[in-house]
């Protein structure tokens, strides 16, 4: 199980730079007054907290993994 979870958080950071580079396409697409900036921003503003909800939970999850392991060897 343990190593289920360290494949997908692995798999997780490998795909961040595709999400900060979305945060730079939509940061472009509102300077260069994109007909729907309005929207833009929202959907970056929703994918920013999602992304950030989504990396506070594996974070946590490695740390109570930590906890476990360390309770277990003692």
């Amino acid at each position: 199980m343990q190593q289920k979870f360290d494949d997908f958080h692995h798999e997780l950071m490998a795909g961040e730079e595709r999400v900060t580079g979305l945060y730079g396409r939509a940061d472009a697409m509102i300077e260069e007054g994109h007909f729907e900036a309005g929207k833009v921003g929202e959907r970056r503003a929703e994918l920013e907290k999602m992304w950030t909800d989504l990396l506070e939970v594996t974070s946590a999850r490695r740390e109570v993994s930590i906890v476990r392991a360390g309770i277990v060897a003692i």
